[in-house]
C-alpha cells in the first residue's frame, strides 16, 4: 500500500476525481471535481461553478475521493479543512487510499420506470413528471438512459426511480455530464445523482446486486441449455 505522500504525486499536476460530499438534509452528493494537490496532505478540490455547493458541506466534515491508478479505482478519505469559495475546497488525506470494492462503482442495465422533470426555480411551481419505461444503465452514482428532449451538460433534473425488484420509487435530482447518441439513433442522457439520500443510495446498489446476480443466473442456464 503507498503512503499518503506517494498519493499526493498522483494530483501533483491535477487530475479530474469523482468526491462523495457529506450528506445533509438533501442527501449526499457525488460529483466530477478538479482536484490539484496544494501542499503537504493539502489538496484543493475545484467543484463545479454550475451551482453553488456551501449548503452542502462545511469545515472539518469528511468525504470521499474516488479516483483511478492505472486502471485500478481508489478511495482517499479526506476532512475539508477549508471552504476557500462556494465552489473551492481544501481538504485534508487521513489515511492512504484502500482499494475501491466494485460493488461500490459498478453499473448494470435493466428495465425500470422512470419519471423526469427539469427542477424549476424557487418559488415556481415545478412541471408535472414525464413517465417512461425504458432500458437504463444504473449505479449508485447516477444513470444512462434515453430521453426525447435535448439536454445540455449542466442540466439539472428531478427524478422518480421505481426499483424492479421492490415496485418502491425514490425521488433524487440529478445533473447531466454528457449526451450522446446510441446506435439506434436515440439520444442518450448520463445523469450525476447530486441529492439523494443514503439509504436510497443503498437501496439503488442493492437492486443493481441482484439484477447482477439475475443476468449470471441467465447466463447459467443458457450454457446448460447448449
Amino acid at each position: 500500500m503507498e503512503s499518503i505522500s506517494e498519493t499526493m504525486e498522483h494530483f501533483r499536476d491535477g487530475r479530474t476525481v469523482r468526491i462523495m460530499l457529506p450528506a445533509t438534509e438533501n442527501g449526499s452528493a457525488t460529483i466530477d471535481v478538479m482536484v490539484r494537490y496544494r501542499s503537504g496532505n493539502l489538496l484543493e478540490v475545484a467543484l463545479p461553478t454550475s451551482r453553488s455547493w456551501h449548503h452542502q458541506f462545511h469545515r472539518h466534515a469528511e468525504c470521499l475521493l474516488l479516483y483511478g491508478v492505472q486502471g485500478r479505482p481508489f478511495k482517499l478519505q479526506t476532512r475539508i479543512e477549508k471552504i476557500l469559495g462556494p465552489c473551492d475546497l481544501l481538504v485534508k488525506a487521513l489515511a492512504p487510499p484502500k482499494p475501491l470494492r466494485e460493488r461500490e462503482f459498478f453499473r448494470v442495465d435493466m428495465e425500470m420506470e422512470v419519471g423526469y422533470r427539469p427542477v424549476a426555480p424557487d418559488q415556481e411551481e415545478p412541471p408535472p413528471f414525464q413517465i417512461l419505461r425504458t432500458m437504463v444503465n444504473l449505479s449508485g452514482c447516477g444513470i444512462r438512459l434515453p430521453l426525447p428532449e435535448e439536454w445540455s451538460r449542466f442540466d439539472q433534473l428531478e427524478l422518480q426511480l421505481q426499483l424492479p425488484a421492490s415496485g418502491e420509487v425514490l425521488t433524487c435530482r440529478a445533473e447531466v455530464v454528457r449526451t450522446c447518441y446510441g446506435e439506434d439513433g436515440v439520444l442518450q442522457v448520463a445523469l450525476q445523482f447530486y441529492e439523494l439520500a443514503s439509504a436510497d443510495r443503498d437501496k439503488i446498489v442493492a437492486g443493481c446486486l441482484a439484477r447482477q446476480r439475475e443476468i449470471l443466473r441467465n447466463k447459467v442456464r443458457t450454457r446448460e441449455w447448449h
